[in-house]
């Protein structure tokens, strides 16, 4: 993690304008038209004096880089042509963190105040229930995640060494899915879940929204139940939305942080329409002053979590970012009880459950006791409920493609989003 100093003169220069998106120099992402042949990039690339750097074929979208000082220009003449349904700047996001400003923090009182204690009775998760963390990567070698670390993947250096350069990866992973009940250290909120690897930001934290979208889909591709997003920025491009909605589509539950930047601006990718966007909490269930804050965000969870550092350490982790493993660890330990509970049904009961009335949060503070039924009996009709609701949706569904197979688009389709403006970047 970042040095205060550096953190602190990060928070200077954000403050001159928090809401202005970070563009790549040099990088476009374009979007081909759904009748567009990918085999025409070349002759396209030539004419915008562009080349191709990356393809993420399942969203149709394609990072070009230009020539120092020819973006502008190069965007200009993609837009001319027929086959471009958008052609737009890259954006750079990047992990979202507050240095703690007290070393006194009661260990563990996150969990303990959400009711996690009262549900491990219940479930501690499943190494079938993997979460996804894209993030700087992870130590994998910590002796707090021993065992349960699968292989994943280096989407900024493009090989499979998914190790954590920065520490930021590590802190998450470790409020997620901290093994418990082992004699050393803290406890994660999903004990046994599997963890998944991104590197898809470097050892700055930070990473462009085309890598973020490449992790995505990868992860969404390998069997992610949940996705952690513990980063963001006050903008948004076409591989982020669509990547979100190819992971949606996928039945996972995607979990972002809200920023750090006591903004309302909507920041991204907790903004997104698929994604549970999370701020952060005090012990008194305030929202602390630098978290953001808006209609946007779902809910909220305790910002400041005892958690993991690199090379078996352990250090306080405070901001969005901390909060938001602990949301997803939640989905986690829900879908570990609940298998047959789709995506959608699991960020309504993470909803549903949550304690009301915090100003700045559309639904509350997250309660884990009141999102998983806390006896065996109550799991089971809960259960119960969840098959019945599912085998219900599935029969309105038949019954709606029966009756209308022209609107059905098929597998694996992505429906056209536009990119949104707002953005936030990372903060003290």
């Amino acid at each position: 993690m970042r040095s205060v100093v550096a953190q602190v003169a990060a928070a200077a220069v954000m403050s001159i304008n928090p809401a202005t998106p970070v563009t790549d120099a040099e990088r476009i992402l374009v979007k081909l038209r759904p009748n567009a042949e990918p085999g025409a990039l070349g002759v396209l690339a030539l004419t915008a004096g562009v080349e191709l750097e990356r393809a993420l074929p399942q969203i149709r979208v394609y990072v070009m880089r230009a020539p120092a000082g020819r973006v502008g220009p190069a965007i200009a003449v993609l837009r001319q042509s027929p086959l471009v349904e958008v052609a737009q700047r890259e954006i750079v996001l990047s992990a979202v963190e507050v240095a703690p400003n007290d070393v006194d923090w009661p260990d563990q009182w996150g969990l303990r105040r959400t009711g996690f204690p009262r549900v491990w009775e219940v479930s501690r998760g499943s190494p079938r229930t993997v979460v996804a963390v894209l993030d700087t990567g992870v130590d994998a070698s910590h002796p707090d995640l021993a065992g349960n670390v699968l292989r994943g993947f280096d989407f900024v250096n493009d090989d499979s060494n998914a190790s954590d350069d920065n520490g930021h990866g590590t802190a998450v992973a470790g409020v997620v899915a901290a093994r418990a009940n082992n004699q050393i250290g803290v406890a994660g909120a999903c004990w046994t879940c599997g963890m998944l690897p991104v590197k898809v930001l470097d050892r700055q934290a930070s990473g462009t929204t085309a890598d973020i979208a490449a992790g995505i889909i990868w992860a969404a591709n390998r069997g992610a139940r949940v996705i952690n997003l513990s980063l963001g920025g006050f903008g948004t491009t076409v591989a982020l939305t669509d990547a979100l909605a190819y992971a949606a589509e996928r039945d996972i539950v995607l979990v972002a942080a809200a920023g750090n930047d006591g903004s309302s601006d909507r920041f991204f990718p907790a903004a997104d329409d698929h994604v549970l966007g999370v701020a952060a909490t005090d012990p008194l269930d305030h929202l602390y002053r630098w978290s953001n804050r808006g209609a946007w965000v779902d809910v909220a969870a305790p910002g400041c979590n005892p958690t993991l550092s690199r090379s078996s350490g352990y250090a306080a982790f405070c901001g969005t970012s901390s909060a938001t493993p602990m949301v997803a660890g939640l989905a986690a330990l829900i879908r570990s009880a609940r298998p047959n509970a789709s995506a959608e049904e699991v960020a309504h009961e993470i909803r549903r459950s949550a304690i009301p009335g915090l100003p700045g949060v559309e639904y509350g503070r997250i309660d884990a006791a009141r999102a998983l039924p806390t006896s065996r009996a109550e799991h089971v009709r809960s259960a119960e409920r969840s098959a019945g609701t599912a085998k219900t949706r599935l029969k309105a569904r038949l019954r709606y493609l029966r009756s209308s197979p022209q609107k059905h688009s098929g597998p694996g389709h992505v429906s056209p989003v536009s990119p949104r403006s707002a953005p936030v970047t990372p903060s003290p």
